[in-house]
C-alpha cells in the first residue's frame, strides 16, 4: 500500500537508474547484515531459548548508542548513560542470577512441560477423572470406542486371542 503512495509522490521513474555501487551496497546490506542477523538470532533461539533471545533484543538501543559513539564519533549524554544502566539492571533482574545472591530469596522452579511453577495448584496438566463419562459424539458419526470389547481388543486390530 505504501509503495503506491510513494510512487505517486516520489515518481521513481523520473530518477536516474542507480549505479553498480548502489546495487552492490543494497545486496551487501540485505545478504550480509539482515540475513546474518536472522541466522544468528535463530541459532541463539534454538540453543538458549526464547527468554534469552528476548533479553538480547533489549540490548539493541545500548548497542546502537555505543556504535554511534565508537564509529560515528557521536557524543553520549547523561540521559543515555542512565537509560543503559536501567536496561542493564533490568536484564540482570530478569535473568535471575542476581536474585540468587540475596539471602533467603528463592525463585520458584518451573516444570519443563507446562512452564508453570511447581508449587502452583495447576502445575501438572489436568487429567480427566477416572469415572468421568466419555464426551458425547455427534449423531451419525462412527465411534470406535463404542465398539471395543475389553477382552477382544480394539475394533481396528480385529480379534485378539
Amino acid at each position: 500500500m505504501m509503495t503506491i503512495v510513494a510512487a505517486v509522490f516520489e515518481r521513481p521513474w523520473q530518477l536516474p537508474m542507480p549505479g553498480m555501487t548502489t546495487w552492490l551496497a543494497m545486496i551487501g546490506l540485505s545478504a550480509l547484515s539482515t540475513a546474518l542477523a536472522y541466522i544468528v538470532f535463530f541459532q541463539v533461539l534454538r540453543r538458549s531459548g526464547s527468554t534469552n533471545v528476548m533479553l538480547v533484543t533489549l540490548l539493541i538501543p545500548v548497542t546502537a548508542i555505543l556504535l554511534g559513539y565508537l564509529v560515528l564519533g557521536e557524543s553520549i549524554s547523561l540521559r543515555e548513560i542512565i537509560g543503559a544502566l536501567v536496561i542493564g539492571s533490568a536484564l540482570l533482574l530478569m535473568d535471575g542470577r542476581v536474585l540468587k545472591l540475596i539471602p533467603g530469596f528463592s525463585i520458584p522452579k518451573t516444570t519443563p512441560k507446562t512452564g508453570r511453577c511447581r508449587d502452583s495448584p495447576r502445575a501438572m496438566p489436568r487429567m480427566p477423572h477416572r469415572h468421568q463419562p466419555p464426551a458425547p459424539q455427534r449423531p451419525g458419526r462412527w465411534n470406535a470406542a463404542a465398539y471395543r470389547s475389553p477382552g477382544l481388543g480394539s475394533a481396528r486390530s480385529g480379534l485378539r486371542r
